[in-house]
């Protein structure tokens, strides 16, 4: 069997690469949910019975109604997926090597819940579409008879009418069969493994079925069959079959949906180098409803990397802060709010200590789709980094970065490696400091990443900062290969910070700004000659 790994192109959204697969490769997923059932086969069959039981409860809530015990029946299935979420967390614990139990497939929910609520919510309106559907074909095409379950065989399968609602009724039930298995083919498996938000999961659900639609016609038709045959046997069968595709589907996604662990990585540099490391915090944005889906998508994107430099560091100038202090960052997309960014300041003997805390959510159609949060500790010593002990959850995505000054340079630990600088200094985007202006390599505390950085100056301008025309100074950091492309503007007065801005991908402005007009309002500051220069 071969596979081929393509990128995810039709969205900017934080996807992950899926794969091209063979045609046969369904009969393997089959196989593995097999093995699964039977290594835990007292959690997966008391899993699958409680299907026959919500197979039952609807027959006898519509008895003596058989086209709404024909519609609630497979619409039932259609949220099947949604169902199925603890048979996928059993699959993944086996996999992983945990504990399994019928309690915690019941709350494996709890792993994304907003996500993975908001999807089970399209799938039953899904389901409710297609009952109301189903009671319209039926009312035109049967004229609204009632039908037992004695004389609907001989009224379905040998009358004009009846045929025509049965042929109506699976032409249609086909179409929204097949819209929820494009869909929810790998959704669900993917919210509950990697956090993912449902739009992502949707869209990478959506590319893995464009880019294998041989093997993902098979596996739509196995699904079919075996579910097929479980309804034949008065729903016992469900017992089993459900499990089985359960199973079957967690190794489907495994199989498409390249791994979180290493080949993962990718997805997550792109989300970091797209948008321009002047955030090096990751965080997201309210997208606007003009410029459409696939605008709002690449919106989001070029934000989770543009978001992760200016929020792991330390923003506005120290030299207009006292020796303890708390400041606010406003962060702005084409002038709407976005979120917030809280700095705590104290100097602690000849040491200076930041810490950070950076909040940022994205909304599609006020649906939350990604959340962010962030915080970052850093101790500085003579304009140095001395410490940082930094931590993010992106979406579900941890990460986490500490950094040590050591006698030879420095260290720095992430989860992923340990590295080593040489130097008797290293910096990260401070821009509350100038003198990270004079570095040739800047360190990234969200990830880790020493970046190489070219930096110019823009000269002196007027600028309007919180409702004040002020002199500046500003000046444009890049860094090529990760896509960045910052400005940063200073008070020419004091040398303050006062001002960061950084064009998107997408033609969007994302700022920076103080929240507090009080800070710029006062005429007299004392400077801070370390700080500014002068």
């Amino acid at each position: 069997m071969t596979t081929t790994t393509i990128l995810v192109s039709d969205s900017a959204l934080p996807t992950p690469n899926v794969r091209r697969i063979a045609t046969n490769q369904p009969w393997e997923w089959l196989s593995a949910g097999w093995r699964d059932l039977w290594r835990a086969p007292s959690v997966s069959i008391a899993y699958g019975l409680l299907f026959v039981l919500m197979g039952y409860l609807l027959v006898y809530m519509v008895e003596g109604q058989f086209h709404s015990v024909l519609a609630l029946t497979t619409g039932f299935l259609l949220v099947g997926p949604f169902l199925a979420l603890g048979l996928y967390d059993i699959s993944r614990r086996l996999e992983a090597g945990e504990p399994v139990s019928l309690g915690r497939a019941l709350t494996a929910w709890r792993a994304n819940a907003l996500s993975i609520a908001l999807f089970g919510l399209v799938l039953g309106l899904l389901m409710v579409v297609w009952a109301r559907l189903a009671a319209v074909l039926f009312a035109v095409l049967v004229g609204g008879r009632e039908l037992t379950l004695e004389a609907s065989a001989a009224q379905l399968f040998f009358s004009g009418s009846g045929l025509t609602f049965l042929l109506g009724f699976v032409a249609v039930g086909a179409v929204i069969a097949a819209v929820v298995f494009a869909i929810s083919v790998v959704s669900i498996p993917m919210m509950l493994d990697r956090k993912a938000d449902f739009v992502t999961a949707i869209l990478t659900s959506l590319a893995a079925v464009r880019a294998n639609p041989a093997p993902m016609a098979l596996w739509a038709a196995l699904i079919v069959i075996f579910t097929g045959l479980g309804l034949l046997t008065f729903y016992l069968g469900l017992a089993l079959a459900l499990p089985l595709i359960g199973h079957a589907t967690w190794h489907a996604y495994r199989s498409l949906v390249e791994d979180s662990d290493h080949e993962q990585q990718p997805m997550r540099a792109s989300l970091l180098k797209s948008l321009h490391p002047a955030l090096t915090a990751g965080w997201g944005t309210h997208a606007t409803l003009a410029s459409g889906l696939p605008t709002r998508m690449k919106t989001i994107h070029s934000l989770l990397v543009s978001a992760a430099i200016v929020m792991t560091t330390p923003g506005l100038s120290i030299a207009a802060l006292s020796a303890k202090d708390e400041l606010i960052f406003k962060v702005s997309l084409d002038d709407k709010p976005i979120g917030v960014h809280r700095f705590r300041i104290s100097d602690q003997g000849a040491m200076r200590v930041v810490d950070s805390e950076a909040t940022f959510d994205v909304s599609i159609l006020r649906v939350p789709v990604y959340r962010y949060r962030h915080r970052n500790t850093e101790t500085w010593q003579n304009g140095c980094l001395k410490r940082i002990d930094s931590e993010t959850d992106a979406n579900g995505t941890p990460y986490a970065v500490d950094l040590s000054k050591t006698v030879m340079g420095y260290r720095i630990v992430t989860p992923s490696e340990t590295q080593t600088y040489e130097g008797d200094c290293l910096m990260s985007f401070a821009y509350w400091d100038q003198r990270f202006l004079q570095q040739k390599r800047l360190l990234n505390t969200q990830t880790g990443e020493l970046i190489t950085v070219e930096i110019q100056s823009l000269g002196e301008s007027q600028r309007q900062v919180a409702n004040q025309m002020l002199s500046v100074q500003g000046f444009r950091i890049r860094a090529e290969l990760q896509g960045v492309d910052i400005k940063v503007f200073y008070h020419r007065a004091d040398g303050r910070w006062v001002a960061l801005e950084s064009v998107l991908e997408n033609g969007r402005l994302l700022r920076y700004a103080p929240a507090a007009d009080d800070r710029l309002a006062s005429a007299e500051r004392v400077s801070d000659p370390l700080l500014t220069g002068r």
